[in-house]
């Protein structure tokens, strides 16, 4: 559900609450404290505070990339990656999964 959520832009960011009118406009500012609006794809990829988090996971997986801003092209960059065999894809993306999870 979470996941389904995500790649539909349904997060309860403060940018998804302020367009049902939830949260004030001026609210908006992000969690991370980097002073950006936040949206689903800066709250998960474009936050310096929380885009640290992928650059450990990365090198923990010792794998170099280039950090995408969307949600669907992130999770294809780290579900399938070029040259693995194809059982080591749902490994991958279990561990996006439980990244994108905890952040």
């Amino acid at each position: 559900m979470f996941v389904w959520r995500l790649f539909r832009n349904r997060l309860p960011t403060k940018d998804n609450l302020m367009q049902r009118h939830v949260l004030d406009i001026d609210d908006n500012v992000c969690v991370g404290g980097c002073g950006s609006q936040e949206t689903t794809n800066h709250l998960l990829f474009g936050c310096h505070t929380f885009c640290s988090i992928w650059f450990l996971v990365f090198q923990w997986l010792s794998i170099s990339f280039v950090a995408p801003f969307t949600t669907r092209d992130h999770f294809y960059q780290l579900g399938h990656l070029a040259g693995l065999p194809c059982s080591s894809h749902s490994f991958f993306q279990l561990i996006w999964l439980a990244c994108i999870w905890v952040i």
